[in-house]
């Protein structure tokens, strides 16, 4: 009886095309890969249970060989190898295998394995939620914006403060004029007249030459700003869109891409274009990386990867170009960008990495030569951000500062911007975006060969541009001279590593360094006492401006030619004053910009966002003349009219 038993099961498995055999080699193969069958049984019966265990199983160790393979999400393949639920799925899966009778056919193991595999990922976007900066910062916008728009008092309150920021904006950024114009004049004013009205305006503009200003204007010389000017006169009216009314033009912008490209030791392949700015140059940086990632790789949607301290104009491009930007940690002494976390963000999306020389915040370089070692291995494009450091990294090793190699002498760096604007001391405009080679810098351009109004092609965003910036940045770069850039970097670099030493050393109270000062940026903060209100008191007592970080709250000082030569003893002497100040009367201090910015430290984000809004909006109001200026706009229509 038992014998015929057998032999019915037996004829079972031949007919289900499986034997004994395979079913004991499939027990003891450990795959969990090898579909599983779901009999016709209750929903909710243990067979049915344990095969749809498998099928999970089955996902997850997919999904976990997928993002091993690619290296992606590399905190969850480090949970899952250590993993007790995927231990235990996997006993599960291999003991339904040697008893389950039947198998469930290959279209229900899909359907199951996909909806596996879509869960795991829901799971993953709800761990990275959940784990990622600024949780409560972000619930707490969500909240406050909701309760704002529904709930009348809160929408009372939100628009009581908003008015109140907006007036202590109007009241520090609207400064009164002897006359306003938001209207043609009737007749057309003599030139007499135009240029008393510019000294008038621009009596008061002259903090910048006193040395206490954090970067903005990066030198004071008279001579280099007469050059420029005078050069200025001659281009005028030229523009680089039109090469054949301007050859000389053409021939100078080819110059200073060329004598930019050598300061960073490119060589002859290497090549790249005038641009209007930092902000620019990596607009194209990364729209170049997009397109190739397009055309070579087929990636549709491209990430690159940046630390949290690279410039904003990357978050601009990745809004621009619908890019990802992946941020990741530095680290929390030196500021330099967490390598780590470099390698476990790469994916077979990403398309660059990103390295500063030095970031704007903190002024620490990245190490550009193990982000180009990743950049090699992965066949990837690796961009180095110098606008800050622009003439002073490319002529430090020059000025005895000497630095761990950082441009086209590394393999595998792609790209690098720079801006002649700041320590090349050009007109402010002008920035050099720079390739390794011609075939990279063609995903720049622009071109449109079916427009009716004929072949329309640019080489970077604007079409027509000032011609003039062009020949002004070639004339002061001849009249600097490569010494004369070495000269510079000395004073200014030197002047930036005293001031470091000094508050490493302890000579102001309370007050420590942040980063690494690599080349002329000084961050700093303080444990103890509210940084922004220190910044406040050194504008307001000492008229310093200095630039104010966030994330941590720091403050730091771009040392300048003019601070370097006029201001550098007194800046220690007037931080430590200030910080005396603050000590003594805290809430004295904490308005303007430091009320600015530590309401912006409390509020969330999306209301941050509107406040900018209206920041703008301010920007763009013009000062509306009293009855006295207009008056005086009234007889100068008389003196017109009797003029005609």
């Amino acid at each position: 009886m038992s014998h015929q038993k057998s032999e019915e099961v037996s004829k079972t498995s031949r007919r289900d095309g499986h034997t004994s055999d395979d079913r004991e080699s499939a027990a003891t193969s450990g795959l969990s890969l090898v579909p599983i069958s779901l009999p016709l049984e209750p929903v909710f019966s243990r067979r049915r249970m344990l095969n749809v265990a498998g099928a999970l199983a089955n996902s997850l160790v997919v999904f976990y060989a997928t993002n091993k393979l690619f290296g992606r999400h590399q905190k969850l393949v480090q949970a899952l190898e250590s993993s007790f639920f995927v231990r235990t799925a996997r006993e599960l899966f291999e003991r339904l295998i040697a008893r389950a009778p039947k198998r469930l056919d290959t279209f229900d193991c899909a359907l199951l394995s996909l909806a596996a595999l879509i869960l795991c990922r829901r799971l993953f976007r709800l761990y990275t939620y959940l784990t990622g900066p600024k949780l409560a910062d972000r619930f707490m916008g969500s909240a406050v914006k909701f309760l704002s728009r529904f709930v009348p008092a809160v929408r009372k309150e939100v628009e009581k403060k908003n008015r109140e920021a907006v007036a202590d904006m109007e009241k520090s950024l609207v400064q009164p004029t002897e006359q306003s114009f938001v209207e043609l004049p009737p007749q057309g004013m003599k030139s007499e007249e135009v240029m008393r009205l510019i000294d008038s305006r621009t009596a008061g503009e002259t903090a910048w030459k006193g040395g206490k200003v954090s970067g903005a204007v990066y030198h004071c010389e008279e001579s280099l700003m007469k050059v420029a000017a005078d050069v200025n006169a001659k281009y005028l009216l030229s523009n680089p869109l039109h090469p054949d009314l301007f050859p000389s033009l053409r021939q100078m912008e080819a110059e200073v891409v060329a004598m930019v490209v050598s300061l960073f030791n490119g060589d002859s392949d290497c090549c790249g274009s005038v641009t209007s700015g930092g902000t620019e140059s990596i607009l194209l940086a990364m729209k170049s990386y997009r397109e190739w990632g397009r055309v070579v790789k087929g990636i549709e949607k491209p990430e690159v990867i940046a630390s949290v301290c690279v410039h904003a104009a990357f978050d601009k491009a990745a809004d621009y170009f619908g890019m990802k930007l992946i941020k990741v940690a530095i680290d929390p002494v030196t500021s330099e960008i967490d390598l780590k976390q470099v390698r476990a963000a790469l994916s077979c999306n990403t398309v660059a990495l990103v390295g500063s020389c030095p970031h704007f915040p903190h002024g620490t370089i990245d190490p550009i030569e193990e982000l180009a070692e990743i950049a090699r291995r992965h066949q990837l494009g690796l961009h180095v951000d110098a606008c800050l450091g622009s003439f002073l990294v490319s002529t430090m090793d020059a000025a005895g500062f000497p630095l761990p190699p950082f441009d086209f002498r590394v393999p595998g760096v792609t790209s690098i911007s720079c801006d002649p604007h700041k320590y090349g001391f050009a007109p402010k405009g002008t920035s050099v975006l720079m390739f390794r080679d011609a075939g990279l810098r063609t995903f720049q351009f622009f071109t449109c060969p079916e427009w009716t109004g004929g072949i329309y092609a640019s080489p970077t965003i604007a079409g027509s541009r000032p011609g003039a910036l062009v020949a002004s940045t070639w004339a002061v770069m001849l009249s600097m001279g490569y010494k004369g850039y070495v000269n510079s970097c000395k004073t200014i670099v030197a002047c930036a590593r005293r001031i470091a030493e000094r508050i490493s050393a302890g000579d102001v109270p309370g007050i420590r360094l942040v980063g690494r000062p690599d080349v002329s940026v000084v961050a700093f903060t303080s444990d103890a006492l509210p940084i922004y209100a220190i910044s406040e008191a050194m504008s307001k007592k000492f008229h310093w401006h200095l630039n104010s970080l966030q994330s941590p709250n720091a403050v730091h000082l771009c040392v300048t030619l003019a601070v370097a030569q006029k201001s550098e003893m007194a800046f220690i002497e007037n931080l430590r004053e200030s910080v005396a100040l603050v000590a003594a009367n805290p809430r004295e201090w904490v308005t303007g910009g430091a009320a600015i910015y530590g309401m912006a430290q409390g509020v969330p984000q999306e209301l941050v966002s509107d406040l900018i809004g209206q920041y703008f909006t301010v920007l763009y109001t013009p000062f509306v003349a009293g009855e006295k200026e207009k008056e005086g706009a009234e007889a100068l229509e008389g003196r017109a009219r009797e003029a005609k």
